[in-house]
């Protein structure tokens, strides 16, 4: 006998004898239960003790009372769904709950949130044709504002129907793709999409891919990809003529999620898409088939004569095996295109950097020697390719696959004609971390390219020493923002607490990328010193990119007063702390510290109605503790949206538990 079904027979043998008590202790409180007495519901004959059960469950947690309203037997679930219905609780949140029943009996109420008061539908409608000009009047904001609080409603109670699924559910959701709202009818379309084997549906879907709105054909060419069927794929291979590329590349997509031989047959003449991102949405799409096939159309693609088509067939080999693509990345590599060549460099370095990982026939793929020193030289030898782009993605490989053996070709780059090749050599040769790259690297100091000297000062904080401090410093008042900001990465690397105090006095410079760094430097180093000059930037500089990185590097080097620091930002926030990223970081810094001061900080100012909310709730989902959960549904019972909902159901998952008090 499956346990699940032994748990809930042996529930159903002593549901009478356990008091409400007991009940909710043992066994609705336990998520382990939920699916168990779920499926015991339908099978209790006495009414009275269906209803006990949900009754109960709701006093334990709204979801699991919600997900057990809707499995007790269909005559009992139209009292049932009322109780939720009735529940005096914000309307966005009753919707989500009652698509957690799943049941039938939830359609009549949201329907009626799908088909809110015509006085919203026109405010929303007016909104869009005054922001295109068309209308002189704004609507009035107290109407616009609950009208978009309405068109949420109304957009996860097409997921909710989704949810429920069957006949009845499909036809409203049908229903509501003539809606006004565009957002309600993208949500509408794919919700649709998860109506897989529902023939109503797919008819919907296939007409929403003509409909006059690009994005809507869009999400209807997505969902289609989704239900996978022979009349789907017929409507999507017509959409491959569609006059808008978004629509193209998203049919493109669908197709490879479907597959088939007709599919391949079909995507291998849009490779001659004159949208080089739709090309590359179908040759990603041909990669998901058979690996030999693909192989032998993108191989053949390489040899065109378009440059497009060889870009983007080269974009997409990087999804072959690695054993099957080495030659034709080598070749590529000579490619009289840049674009060509600049994909064949990481697709190269992806054949080095995978080696021995587990492929696809689930076989390990081995470099042989000769090959392994084949791919080095070439990239290396791309290292002076003559295009810019080239040179920079050799640069970034090579940092992870080089050694010290290229460390003389390196030296010898440093002294280039072109000043990009020189900085790049510089990087590479703090990336590789070569002691003999001191001594050079001191004299590119004195480069008369900025972004040079500014990489050599960077790479003097990895190859250098205690030494270099001095230059270091001295690099710190270069005319150059650039060099000031590879300086302060110098310093960060080595990591003295001396070099602390130069740091804090260079916090005053007036380029915001250069206090960024030197935040940056400080959070490596850390210390008393360090967080006493990251709070004043939190509370104090304009800059709300400065800011981002102090309260960051507040959330990792932070102690209490940190947090008061954090607290006081997010209160009261002053300079660039008002910008809302900002605002985020300093609570995912506060979940960081995670100690009992720092979620308390987070908790002071919600419910806001504002992104504050969900930035919490996102935090407080990761760090919280199950103690949190009656604060997190107190506040879910005043906010406008669903944010806290949603960290109450990733917390109660994490503790496998419903409700503390219990």
């Amino acid at each position: 006998m499956p346990e699940e079904e032994y748990n809930y027979k042996s529930i159903l043998s002593q549901l009478s004898e356990l008091s409400d008590k007991q009940l909710k202790r043992d066994y609705l409180n336990h998520l382990q239960w939920t699916e168990p007495i779920a499926l015991m519901l339908p099978l209790v004959d006495d009414e009275a003790q269906a209803l006990r059960v949900v009754r109960l469950a709701l006093e334990v947690d709204l979801i699991l009372g919600a997900r057990l309203a809707g499995a007790v037997k269909s005559e009992l679930q139209e009292q049932t769904i009322s109780w939720i219905a009735d529940l005096k609780i914000p309307e966005i949140l009753k919707v989500e709950l009652l698509g957690k029943t799943k049941s039938e009996a939830a359609i009549p109420f949201l329907e009626r949130v799908l088909k809110s008061e015509e006085r919203y539908v026109r405010a929303i409608v007016a909104y869009e044709l005054w922001a295109k000009g068309e209308i002189d009047e704004e609507p009035e904001t107290e109407l616009l504002n609950e009208a978009g609080y309405y068109e949420s409603c109304s957009e996860r109670a097409a997921l909710a129907l989704a949810e429920i699924g069957g006949e009845s559910a499909i036809a409203l959701l049908i229903e509501v793709l003539r809606d006004e709202r565009k957002p309600v009818r993208k949500t509408t379309v794919e919700a649709l999409g998860k109506a897989r084997g529902n023939e109503s549906a797919l008819v919907a879907l296939i007409e929403a891919l003509k409909d006059e709105d690009y994005e809507i054909r869009c999400l209807s060419a997505n969902s289609l990809g989704e239900i996978r069927s022979k009349s789907a794929m017929e409507a999507l291979i017509y959409a491959l003529d569609d006059w808008d590329s978004y629509v193209r590349e998203s049919a493109a997509a669908a197709l490879g999620e479907i597959g088939g031989e007709l599919a391949v047959e079909v995507l291998v003449h849009a490779l001659c898409d004159p949208d080089s991102w739709v090309c590359r949405t179908v040759t990603e799409a041909l990669v998901k088939f058979d690996s030999d096939k693909a192989l032998a159309y993108l191989s053949q693609a390489l040899q065109s004569e378009d440059a497009n088509i060889r870009r983007n067939a080269a974009f997409a080999i990087k999804g072959i095996p690695e054993d099957l693509a080495l030659a034709d990345w080598l070749k590529a590599l000579k490619d009289k295109d840049a674009g060509v060549r600049s994909q064949a460099v990481f697709g190269l370095a992806k054949i080095i950097l995978s080696e021995g990982s587990q492929q696809h026939s689930e076989t390990v793929f081995r470099l042989a020697d000769s090959d392994r020193e084949s791919i080095c030289a070439a990239i290396l030898e791309a290292f002076y390719d003559e295009d810019s782009e080239v040179r920079r993605r050799v640069s970034l490989v090579l940092g992870k696959i080089a050694g010290e053996s290229v460390v003389p070709v390196l030296l010898e780059a440093l002294h280039n004609k072109n000043s990009e090749v020189r900085g790049y050599a510089a990087n590479l040769l703090a990336e590789i971390g070569s002691k003999q790259a001191k001594q050079p690297l001191i004299q590119a100091l004195q480069d008369e390219e900025p972004w040079v000297r500014k990489n050599a000062a960077s790479a003097l904080g990895k190859v250098g020493d205690e030494s270099v401090i001095p230059l270091l410093v001295q690099a710190l008042g270069d005319e150059k923002p650039e060099v000031r900001e590879g300086a302060a990465h110098g310093l960060a690397s080595i990591g003295k607490d001396s070099t602390i105090p130069v740091l804090i006095r260079a916090l005053k410079d007036e380029n915001s990328q250069v206090r960024e760094m030197i935040v940056s430097a400080l959070r490596q180093i850390s210390g008393e010193l360090a967080e006493t000059a990251l709070i004043e930037i939190l509370l104090q500089d304009k800059d709300y990119a400065v800011c981002d990185q102090a309260a960051y590097a507040l959330g990792t080097i932070g102690g209490e007063s940190a947090v008061a620091a954090l607290r006081q930002a997010l209160l009261k926030p002053s300079g660039g702390c008002a910008y809302d990223p900002v605002l985020e970081t300093i609570v995912e810094a506060l979940g960081a510290i995670g100690s009992e001061s720092a979620i308390e900080a987070i908790f002071e100012p919600l419910p806001t109605n504002t992104c504050l909310d969900s930035f919490a709730a996102r935090t407080l989902a990761v760090v919280g503790s199950l103690q949190l959960v009656p604060r997190l549904w107190q506040l879910q019972l005043k906010a406008e949206y669903t944010h806290f909902y949603q960290a109450i159901e990733e917390i109660q998952k994490r503790y496998q538990c419903y409700n503390p008090h219990l």
